[in-house]
């Protein structure tokens, strides 16, 4: 997963995401109630797990998630859960990262998604995710490089600079080479 998604999920298993409830207590905003159920409190276990969308998200996935259940619980649970599952970490990782963007996009004016939606694009971005790290990058650096002159009568330019931001400088240097090197 990409280190946003990891950063987001602990973030979530603290406790520590901008939740109403969150910028409620730290004097930001004036109400906790979720904007989008007008019921409850906006704590991060109600945007990922306990809202109406949450539930019905979870349940199309094939999970059903008691009330008292906190996000770090559902997230310890799975990872130790030695049984085969239609929900691995990366899935929980990614359903629960578009939960919080759809959240969010509500928030700023975006249109709903649906929950098929929200899951087939939770699906897609981890088969390409998983696809892309398995997917062999060659390196420039694994090839052993020589130094090749110009042809005659063009120039290649070596270029390196320095920031001394102690000393409020900077420097750059050049070198041309021609063919004759």
């Amino acid at each position: 997963m990409p280190n946003k998604i990891k950063s987001f999920v602990w973030r979530s298993c603290q406790n520590i995401l901008p939740t109403k409830s969150n910028l409620y207590r730290k004097q930001v905003i004036n109400s906790e109630v979720c904007e989008l159920c007008d019921k409850s409190c906006e704590t991060t276990s109600h945007v990922l797990l306990h809202s109406d969308f949450a539930t019905s998200v979870w349940e199309a996935c094939g999970l059903v998630i008691g009330r008292e259940c906190t996000f770090e619980d559902l997230f310890w649970k799975l990872g130790n859960d030695s049984r085969p599952s239609a929900m691995d970490l990366t899935n929980l990782m990614a359903v629960s990262w578009n939960i919080w963007n759809n959240r969010n996009g509500i928030r700023h004016g975006e249109k709903p998604k649906t929950v098929a939606s929200l899951i087939l694009e939770a699906t897609r971005f981890v088969t390409e995710y998983q696809s892309l790290q398995d997917y062999p990058i060659s390196s420039a650096n694994s090839l052993p490089t020589r130094w090749n002159p110009p042809t005659t009568g063009v120039y290649k330019a070596n270029v390196d600079h320095a920031i001394f931001r102690d000393k409020s400088t900077a420097g750059v240097g050049v070198l041309l080479w021609d063919d004759k090197g």
